[in-house]
């Protein structure tokens, strides 16, 4: 057997005796090794794209809920000084459905400055929405001065 050699002396692989049957190609073990891998590496994706989904839904369903909230408290506020007292209802807003809740109380920190009233009433609204985890709350705060103070 002859090898051929280069300048440099070294042999050319294909006439060394090391690679006796080897095309170039790749075996059946190679190819299922790698497709074990490329396939881990895929599921390990899926899980992540699911993931990010679930999180987009929830968060999109949270800022309807806070936009429910803002509506209702606008709503509480628009006619001047609230009553006190509480009311409730439902929406629906984009497929999904919300219970909410305002609550209208005196806040009576300013009273004891010898204004004689409540200067200012609290009003805070909840609103409640179910998801696959169980129900979810949103709650939020204002505070409406009276505009009637001397």
């Amino acid at each position: 057997m002859t090898t051929a050699t280069s300048k440099a002396g070294i042999s050319r692989a294909e006439d060394c005796p090391c690679a006796f049957g080897r095309s170039g190609a790749f075996t059946l073990i190679e190819v299922i090794a790698a497709l074990a891998i490329v396939s881990i590496a895929l599921l390990g994706l899926l899980q992540f794209h699911l993931m990010t989904v679930r999180i987009t839904d929830t968060a999109r369903t949270t800022a309807l809920a806070i936009l429910v909230a803002q509506e209702e408290a606008a709503e509480a506020a628009s006619g001047g000084w609230p009553a006190v007292g509480a009311k409730s209802g439902t929406a629906e807003m984009d497929g999904s459905q919300f219970n909410w809740r305002t609550q209208v109380t005196n806040f009576d920190s300013l009273a004891s400055c010898g204004l004689g009233h409540s200067a200012l009433r609290q009003l805070s609204v909840s609103v409640t929405w179910h998801d696959g985890a169980g129900p979810r709350t949103v709650r939020t705060t204002t505070y409406l001065a009276d505009h009637r103070i001397p």
